[in-house]
């Protein structure tokens, strides 16, 4: 799926508008203007999303995991697009046996709802 495809479609399911979009984003340290959003909502242009501020505020304000907005949209994130702290924690669970890494799996699943949730309620 194309990401303006994407964008469009989460962004109307979520009941936000151009303006809601831009004023989420400003929250999470993203200026951008809604002309810049329209683009991106049209196709006319895409966010830069091998940055890793613009790909999670878009996922945070889209109410989405980072990494299943990215599969969706198909485009792959290297080591070197990642955080020092998920390296870390992608080492941790590499070294756990199988019903560990479920385990830890399920932990940050719950933590990422909760962070949705609270992302929700401050719209």
């Amino acid at each position: 799926m194309k990401f303006h495809e994407f964008f469009q479609e989460r962004r109307e399911k979520l009941g936000l508008s151009l303006t809601d979009v831009v004023t989420l984003l400003a929250r999470h340290n993203m200026g951008i203007s809604k002309s810049a959003v329209s683009a991106w909502n049209t196709g006319d242009r895409q966010p830069r999303l091998i940055d890793k501020t613009v790909r999670t505020a878009i996922a945070a304000v889209l109410q989405i995991d980072v990494n299943e907005m990215m599969k969706i949209i198909d485009v792959a994130i290297t080591d070197e697009d990642r955080s020092p702290e998920a390296l870390y924690i992608a080492d941790i669970v590499d070294s756990l046996p199988e019903d560990g890494k479920e385990e830890v799996i399920e932990y940050v699943q719950m933590v990422q709802r909760r962070y949705l949730k609270k992302t929700a309620a401050t719209m």
